[in-house]
């Protein structure tokens, strides 16, 4: 076999060793190989779409930001549960904290006065004037005692002059969970009494811990509620004998399975939504001397 130079095919010629007329045939030339390759003109592709390397790398950087932010989305569906819980968890516990600074409130306006604040305080026609709410201002704290000396005691509760004060609404009045509806569900307290005859809070009148016969550990003092619609100053509680204080109707609703419940010892505890209701209303008194199981 006599090898030739590619430049030569498709030639003919004599055979130098038989003189006879050859023709050189044409082979396909292999691909080069290494740099040569990569020196291809884009050119010998037609029809191929021309991509620059600007639009390449941003091509890359598109597909780079989409896959972050594909992740960043599961991530967020994975976790949102864990989030979600430990925030209703943060709630719970800073509700059960404002009730905690309410009954040291409520303790402290009783080591100076003798009794315990009215659940609302009344003119001489009857008329309600102001809340407990407002009485404990002065015990709450520095912010809470300047915010008592704007409010006018000699004008009702609903005077041009304390309606400006009720749309400063103290933080521990509000139930972090109990996010208002509108605007102006944002100045409604989460927190209530319990309003009658044989409770800590009969009205008008006042009762001292002295009176309380009940085991003062399943006494109630404040309960929480949702969405009350009651403005914190406005002398409007929950009335004994007009509510099942059902949890989750009634009262609670705030937080998943209970209600959050300051007893006249100033502990606070969760009681599931379960708990009988009955129950929740025997605690509610004073001196029913009813036999309430441990819970």
């Amino acid at each position: 076999m006599t090898l030739v130079e590619d430049e030569f095919a498709g030639h003919s010629g004599p055979c130098i060793g038989c003189g006879r007329t050859i023709v050189v045939p044409r082979f396909a030339s292999p691909r080069p190989a290494g740099p040569a390759a990569a020196a291809i003109p884009a050119s010998a592709y037609p029809g191929m779409p021309q991509i620059s390397p600007r639009h390449r790398v941003l091509f890359l950087t598109l597909i780079g930001v989409a896959a972050t932010v594909a992740v960043i989305a599961l991530l967020t569906i994975l976790f949102q549960p864990v989030m979600e819980y430990s925030r209703a968890g943060s709630h719970r516990r800073k509700c059960a904290a404002n009730l905690r600074k309410i009954g040291v409130a409520l303790m402290a306006y009783e080591q100076k006065y003798g009794t315990l604040p009215p659940a609302y305080v009344e003119d001489k026609d009857g008329n309600r004037l102001h809340s407990w709410r407002v009485l404990i201002l002065p015990f709450l704290g520095p912010e809470e005692k300047a915010l008592h000396a704007e409010y006018n005691l000699s004008e009702s509760w609903d005077s041009k002059q304390n309606m400006l004060v009720s749309e400063k609404i103290p933080a521990v009045f509000r139930c972090p969970a109990d996010e208002p509806e509108q605007p102006e569900d944002a100045n409604d307290t989460s927190y209530l009494v319990i309003v009658g005859k044989g409770t800590a809070f009969p009205g008008a009148t006042t009762v001292s811990r002295k009176q309380i016969t009940d085991d003062q550990r399943q006494t109630i003092y404040v309960v929480e509620a949702k969405a009350t619609s009651v403005l914190w100053t406005e002398p409007s509680d929950l009335q004994e004998g007009q509510q099942n204080l059902e949890i989750g109707a009634d009262v609670g609703g705030n937080h998943h399975r209970g209600i959050n419940v300051l007893f006249s010892t100033g502990e606070v505890r969760f009681l599931r939504e379960n708990f009988d209701s009955q129950d929740l209303r025997s605690m509610a008194t004073i001196g029913g001397n009813e036999v309430i199981a441990e819970f």
